[in-house]
């Protein structure tokens, strides 16, 4: 589960009632604002079928995998089932000593 306040009256009224502040990374034309490092000034998505487009995901994706250990993933399945039938692989990343995050 997660909640954005920033998109949507519900998820507004759940943060200001628990103190969650509002964090926007994206601008109104669809990218992301000067303070986002090497992504700055990049579309989050195609919108326009722009043929130059690199997509951004990618470039994330492989920054994020350059960041985890080899040694520090563990493959799990889920019992919950993708569309095609199949369970789907799910990683414990350790993050600090002690926590882990669950990626997929």
């Amino acid at each position: 589960m997660h909640t954005a306040p920033a998109f949507g009256a519900d998820d507004n009224r759940v943060g200001k009632k628990y103190g969650i502040g509002i964090l926007t990374l994206v601008d109104r034309q669809g990218k992301f604002i000067d303070n986002v490092g090497e992504f700055s000034g990049r579309y989050v998505k195609d919108y326009k079928n722009d043929k130059d487009y690199k997509d951004v995901d990618v470039d994330i994706a492989v920054k994020l995998k350059r960041k985890t250990a080899p040694s520090a993933s563990r493959s799990m399945s889920t019992p919950i089932p993708t569309a095609g039938g199949q369970t789907s692989p799910y990683y414990i990343i350790p993050s600090m000593p002690g926590s882990s995050a669950l990626r997929r």
